[in-house]
This record gives structure tokens, sequence and C-alpha cells, in this order.
């Protein structure tokens, strides 16, 4: 992950501990590598490098135990590439209300950023976003449909500006639903598990009619 400067790692959760959440997501920040993962990443990973090519996958780790082949790990390859000045989302994660737990858990790290729930809308939007600049001050502007709000902004060098926003929508059904059904049709493609290894939830990546990847997790019951 390139020189482990820990200074702005940071993790995120949509909702509260004592409330609906979602899982704790970490962010790792290695120089110009950004990577996303749940937890401390030891299931799957999501890595955008400087070259702009970007990777998501279940890990080595979890493969093995999981008895998956290589191609059966979910890996999704995309590449980002970037202008002077020009700003592009980079990935999506989409939290639908109806997947959010209600089990508390303890959280004493104050590193946890929180998204607050949604009042009206069915689902949170997490979207990551890089910027090429090599201006020392630089101002980032987005056109949206919908009202963003900033969680999370830092210069990665002096050419990459990372930035993390979120919104709430409902226009995402359609889309959480063929991710619901693609979910459960590899969910009973996979081998019989252990008991130990017994799955609580799981993740489907798909991608929409302007090639934006998203990725939706759904709780298994």
């Amino acid at each position: 992950m390139g020189i482990k400067d820990k200074s702005r790692d940071f993790k995120f959760i949509v909702g509260t501990q004592d409330a609906l959440h979602s899982h704790v997501w970490g962010i790792k920040l290695r120089g110009s590598e950004i990577y996303a993962m749940i937890g401390k990443g030891k299931e799957h990973k999501i890595s955008f490098h400087k070259s702009g090519q970007n990777h998501s996958a279940i890990t080595q780790e979890k493969r093995e135990q999981f008895g998956l082949t290589f191609e059966e790990r979910r890996a999704v390859n995309w590449e980002t590439s970037l202008g002077k000045g020009e700003s592009k989302v980079v990935y999506n994660i989409i939290f639908p209300n109806s997947e959010l737990w209600d089990t508390p858990f303890d959280n004493t790290d104050d590193k946890i950023l929180q998204i607050p729930l949604p009042l009206n809308e069915n689902a949170t939007v997490v979207m990551f976003v890089k910027t090429r600049t090599s201006d020392k001050q630089c101002v980032l502007t987005f056109v949206s449909p919908v009202e963003l709000h900033l969680l999370y902004s830092t210069r990665l060098n002096s050419d990459y500006l990372f930035t993390v926003v979120y919104y709430y929508t409902n226009r995402f059904y359609e889309l959480i639903e063929n991710a619901r059904s693609k979910f459960y049709q590899e969910l009973t493609s996979l081998p019989t598990m252990p008991k130990a290894q017994k799955l609580r939830s799981g993740f489907v990546t798909i991608s929409d009619s302007n090639g934006y990847f998203y990725r939706i997790d759904f709780k298994i019951t």
C-alpha cells in the first residue's frame, strides 16, 4: 500500500451505532493510492490508483477460504483518466434503508464520520471523486440535480484531490432491485459454506447506463 502514513485515514458510517446503521467503512490513503474497505478489509477491497486503474475484488485470503476460483472472486476492473482541471466520480456506494442494520454496536472510535439517515428518501449514496489539478488552491464545483453534502476532502499530492460527498435519493429503486436479483442469483451459485463461515451479508458491484460503478450491500436473512 505504499508509505504507511495513517494521519489522513478515516472511517465513516451511515446512521448511528444505536439505531439503523451501515457497516463501518474505512478509507486508507497511501500517497496517491486510495483503498476503501469494510472494517480492516480482510474480505474485500476497492482500490483507486494514480495510474487511473481501479479494482474491486474479494481478497486472496477469502477467495481461498471459500474455495472460489480466481474467476469467481467477483473482480471488477475499470479505468479513470483525468485531464488537468477535470473531476470524475470514480465510485459510488448505495446504502438502501432496507439493508441497514439495527443491531447496536460499541463505538469508541472518534475517527468515524457519521452520515445522518435520510428523512424522506429510501437510500444514501456516497460518491468518491478525484480531481486532477496542478494549482495549490483548488475550488471544486459540482453540477448536480441533488443536494450534495461534503464528508471529506484532501489533496493526495500536487496533482490530485480526493473528495467524498454524499446525497439522499429515491432514484435508484430499479438499480437496487436489479442488483438484489443478481446478488441472490450469485449467492445460490456459491459452494456450501461451513457454519463458521456463514455469510451475514454480501454485495454486488453494478454499473448504470452512464458507466458509473455502484456497490450495494445486502443483508442475508
